[in-house]
Parts: structure tokens; sequence; C-alpha cells
């Protein structure tokens, strides 16, 4: 003591503390007691100071704890300004794990906007490649803004941020480097787009460069978990149908989707970006189905049962396409369809419109489908027979 806000008695900052009761155990934020403590008891410091809140900390409170304040009708307590509040660099402050930290002068925020939201702000310069400006270093990690836009690799963006943009570690001078095994997996799923497109993977990116994580003591290295790529099972999604605003897809005859796709874009920006990179695929013709595939891989059909469910192509439907484009697209031909299911009664997915299909029931027999456009037409075998169908309705077991 004093705290924060110049209180000496201890009873006094408990009454005042006692006020946000309500709003503590409405557990509107996971930060909120570490935020209201550390500003009515702050942590005693190795020297006289008082040691308040990352302001970081007070703008997730705050956004957190937003719904709740709304539906009991109360307003952002005006005393608890976020930018009054300090960053690590201009004063020691408590972070959002209780810890009291000072970050270094030779810490700079970081600045670009590519590698925001990887877990860390503050950076190191010069980088791995000698830039000693954030905006040197930023003109040269756009060239591969296509590249990550694409999303060959969740690997991929990590990896070059690490590189343009070394993280500054507290208490530890030297820079760390990416480990290998994230170059690697980067490479592993981009390699083929790049050389697609007639470029060699860069020499200046050659993961035998990095260190293993972990096999040597005296070799740290950086290798933050990171997204699979898995083609994930068709199950329930905690996600919600979000309307499609995707052009490319609009026309085919679904309004919704789902996020995150099978590729790990988690909004339609991303995805809007991501399939720029088709535009000349689709233009050499090689499948008139091919825009169909790729909108269900990046813009999942979402079909509802009370839960939203994302759709994947089926596996058939894959590897048609990559017979009939592999030759014209290296992304395509290194695609592994055995990620996709089969279609079943319990495992539903999308398949080329213009094959057969098995209806099941007691009278079923083969369908092919002559329009796949609303209203759906089916022409089945003997007795010949059309069926018309007016409106789908698509869920988890049928």
């Amino acid at each position: 003591m004093p705290n924060y806000f110049k209180q000496q008695n201890y009873d006094d900052a408990e009454y005042e503390l006692s006020q946000f009761t309500p709003m503590i155990q409405s557990n509107c934020s996971s930060v909120l007691q570490l935020f209201l403590c550390s500003l009515y008891f702050p942590p005693c410091a190795p020297r006289p100071q008082t040691t308040p809140p990352y302001r970081s900390v007070c703008r997730a409170v705050k956004e957190n704890c937003k719904p709740w304040l709304k539906k009991s009708g109360l307003k952002w307590p005006y005393k608890f300004e976020c930018n009054t509040l300090p960053d690590p660099h201009e004063k020691a402050c408590v972070r959002r794990d209780g810890a009291v930290i000072k970050v270094p002068p030779h810490c700079q925020p970081l600045n670009s906007t590519m590698c925001k939201n990887l877990n860390y702000i503050y950076v190191e310069m010069p980088n791995f490649w000698g830039d000693n400006t954030q905006e040197e270093a930023d003109a040269r990690i756009q060239v591969f803004s296509p590249l990550v836009n694409f999303g060959c690799s969740p690997s991929l963006r990590v990896f070059l941020c690490l590189l343009y943009f070394p993280p500054c570690v507290v208490n530890f001078r030297k820079m760390i480097p990416p480990c290998r095994e994230l170059c690697e997996d980067a490479r592993r799923g981009c390699k083929p787009a790049l050389e697609g497109a007639g470029f060699p993977w860069p020499g200046i990116m050659k993961c035998s460069q990095f260190p293993f994580y972990g096999k040597n003591e005296s070799n740290v290295c950086l290798k933050p978990e990171t997204q699979t790529t898995k083609v994930p099972n068709v199950t329930q999604s905690r996600s919600q149908c979000q309307a499609l605003k995707i052009p490319m897809c609009r026309s085919l005859n679904y309004t919704h989707t789902i996020l995150p796709n099978f590729m790990n874009h988690t909004t339609q920006a991303e995805v809007k970006r991501a399939l720029k990179a088709f535009r000349p695929l689709l233009k050499s013709k090689c499948s008139n189905q091919l825009r169909r595939f790729v909108c269900f891989l990046f813009a999942p059909f979402c079909g509802t049962d009370g839960t939203p469910l994302a759709l994947p192509p089926c596996q058939s439907f894959c590897e048609k396409i990559k017979l009939d484009c592999g030759r014209v697209s290296r992304w395509l031909a290194n695609l592994n369809c055995s990620r996709f299911p089969s279609l079943s009664r319990k495992r539903l997915c999308f398949a080329d419109p213009l094959a057969t299909m098995d209806c099941i029931g007691r009278n079923s027999r083969p369908c092919t489908v002559i329009s796949s456009t609303s209203p759906i037409i089916l022409k089945c075998s003997s007795p010949g027979i059309h069926f018309t169908i007016d409106a789908v309705t698509i869920s988890r077991y049928n």
C-alpha cells in the first residue's frame, strides 16, 4: 500500500473491492480477479512501487465482461480507464498469468499485421536476416503473403514471423530461432504449392540450419503448437452457421457456411484471400465441378438438424477432381484424399453431383442426378421414374 487508487488502508480497499462481487461471481472473464486484485491489492515489488495490471489485461476484461455489464444495466467503471495502465516496456506491471515483469529497453512492440495474435507482442531487432527495422522486415515478409493466405500450412505464418520478427524474451539476450520441426512442417505443406507456381523453396529457409526441439540443451528453439490440417470427422460443431458472403460459392445454391473450414481458416475474409489462388485454375476448365469441390472445402455447406454441421467433400469426389486437375495444379496433385470420408449412413459428405448415387431404403435403386440446382432432379433405373426434390433436409444420420 498505497494501491493504484492511492488508498492507504486495507479495509478501505476491501470495502470498495467488495462492490464487484456480483461481477466476479458472473465469471464473465478469466482474468477479472487478477485485474481487480492487482489494482486494489498490488503485489509487493522488489522496490517500493505500485505494480498495476497490463493494459492488455484491462482490455481483455472490458471486452469479456461487456455482455454481462449490458445485461445488468451497468457501464464500465470510469476509474478503470485502460489507456492509463502501462505496457511492460513502460513500467513493471502484472501479466495475465499474474507474474510481475518489466520488458527490457531493447524490446520493441510488435507492429507487423501478419504476425499479430501469435502470443508474443514484443520483438528484438535486427532479425535473422539482418533487417534493422520492423519496416524493412515487414516489406520482406509481404513477399510470402499470397502463400500464407493460400493456407498451404498453418505452420508457415508462425515460422516466417519467428524469423522476420523474433520474439524479445525477458532475461534472455540471445535470439531464439524456430525449431527445425516447425520449418519442415511449413515446407511439407507449402513446397508443392511454390513449385506448382514455378518457384523453389527459398534457400535462406533451408530447414537444416535450425535446431531440433529438445535435442541439445545448448540449442534453444521455438516450436509453438500449431493447428492440424487433418479434416475432422463429421460430428457436432460448436461453431454457428453464418450467411455465405463469398461470391465464388454463392451461386452453388447454398446460402450458409460454417467456420473454421477444413483448411483451418476462421473468417470468410481469410477464405476470400485464399480462394484468389484458384482463379487461374478455374479458368483452365480442367473440371466443371472444381468450383463446387473448392467451395465445399473452403466454405463448407452448413446443414443443421438443430446443431450446425459442416459437411466435407467425399473421398471419391476428391479423387475425381485430383484425376482431372492434378496435372495443372501441384496443390491438388498432392492433396491427400484419404483424409475425406466416404458416404454412408453415419458419415455424410458431398459427392460429385453428376455421379450415380444409391438411395437408402427398402425400394432403393441407383439414381443419376440430372440437375443439381434447385429443384434437384433424379432419374432412377427401372421403372425409369423421375423424382423431383423441391427441398432437402440434411442431418447427421439422414
